[in-house]
């Protein structure tokens, strides 16, 4: 894991359930995303795989952001050990995360990371999609 730095958003090249991307058109989304908490790159080949963070809401609570290449398969076992540990690192209390109702590969690793679910939001994306909650409590 290297520090997060904005150009990385434009070098990963998303998995398709990446619900964010159109986001990345927006000028200054990764600066913000950079200054909102901590975040870390894990790169593999000099390519980002993943870009994740966690944005500080208050003191004690935070929500977690991930960004996944198409090509981080390979990578999954070394990815899901290093953002386990960054979460680890983390001082807060309570770190929330959102996963695309119909995702169910992103519920898995939700679980696998140790969030627990705790409920559904219905027509929670611009496009009326929805998402379920999860939560990670120290």
């Amino acid at each position: 894991m290297v520090a997060f730095e904005p150009a990385h958003l434009h070098q990963i090249e998303l998995q398709s359930a990446q619900y964010i991307e159109r986001t990345f058109i927006q000028p200054g989304y990764g600066e913000a995303l950079a200054s909102a908490g901590v975040a870390v790159t894990g790169m593999a080949d000099g390519e980002p795989m993943v870009c994740a963070g966690v944005a500080k809401m208050w003191e004690g609570r935070g929500t977690a952001w991930l960004m996944m290449s198409a090509k981080a398969g390979p990578h999954m076992l070394t990815i899901t050990r290093k953002v386990k540990q960054f979460l680890d690192t983390l001082e807060f209390r309570r770190v929330e995360m959102d996963v695309v109702s119909t995702f169910a590969a992103g519920h898995r690793w939700a679980t696998m990371l140790g969030f627990t679910h705790e409920g559904r939001r219905e027509k929670y994306y611009p496009d009326g999609g929805a998402c379920d909650a999860y939560v990670r409590i120290r």
